[in-house]
């Protein structure tokens, strides 16, 4: 009994300093990106369906006709609204998207928020939950305590600290070539902890920051396609991928 806790007092360690570590890289890369003014003319760009801020600053993508939704975590210190393009894409895909904006940019600081928001939205019976960067790998913590409120998860340049390898849920993971900022050795030793089935697709020319739409991030490789380019490649990889 007393090695059964050790061993789980060390697991519980080894997750915490991994948090630790991905969020002060993140806090050194990312403090100063966000787009204030990304959504503008944005709603002029979809159709059938509308974009609404509700409280405390949340912003939503809603279709006419909703048949999944989608919780999505904004990385560490970057602006949840530099992810309104990828959110307006999987709109027109029939995905109700939920940008969350965190206490101070972090997800870490409101990890379980997307249960609440979803529950505002009984109708739609298919929930999926995810984020770029530390905000997928908090996406992924906030799925294992939560397991019967997601059908799945999907990281952008992310990896899952947390053991989701028996959970049976559908689990996309999506990251560009150029890619500078993701641990790749990090992200391999992850994979244990997703389900045998997961899905990954690589980017062909992606890096780190395309995901979004904020400045150059420190590290990041040079993407050899465009931000739209990705962040189209990423829509049609999460829809292709998430039965709606």
């Amino acid at each position: 009994m007393k090695g059964t806790r050790l061993l789980f007092l060390e697991r519980v360690l080894a997750i915490i300093l991994s948090v630790v570590a991905i969020s002060v890289s993140c806090t050194k890369q990312n403090r100063h990106y966000c787009v204030p003014d990304i959504i503008s003319g944005i709603q002029d760009t979809i159709s059938n369906a509308t974009i609404s801020y509700t409280h405390d600053g949340v912003l939503e993508f809603v279709p006419d006709s909703p048949k999944v939704g989608l919780v999505f975590y904004p990385g560490a210190f970057v602006d949840y609204r530099c992810y309104a393009s990828l959110a307006a894409g999987l709109v027109q895909k029939g995905f109700l998207c939920i940008l969350p904006k965190p206490l101070f940019n972090v997800a870490l600081l409101n990890k379980n928020i997307a249960v609440k928001l979803k529950r505002k939205h009984p109708d739609i019976d298919k929930w999926y939950i995810g984020g770029h960067s530390f905000g997928g790998s908090v996406a992924a913590m906030c799925l294992g305590d939560n397991p019967d409120e997601f059908q799945g998860l999907v990281m952008l340049a992310s990896y899952a600290l947390n053991d989701l390898s028996t959970s049976g849920k559908i689990v996309v993971c999506i990251y560009g070539t150029e890619d500078g900022v993701l641990d790749r050795r990090k992200y391999n030793e992850c994979l244990k902890n997703l389900p045998s089935d997961y899905q990954e697709f690589v980017i062909n020319g992606g890096n780190h920051c395309f995901f979004g739409e904020y400045g150059n991030q420190n590290g990041d490789g040079i993407a050899t396609i465009t931000r739209a380019e990705q962040i189209s490649q990423t829509i049609e990889a999460i829809s292709k991928s998430i039965a709606n």
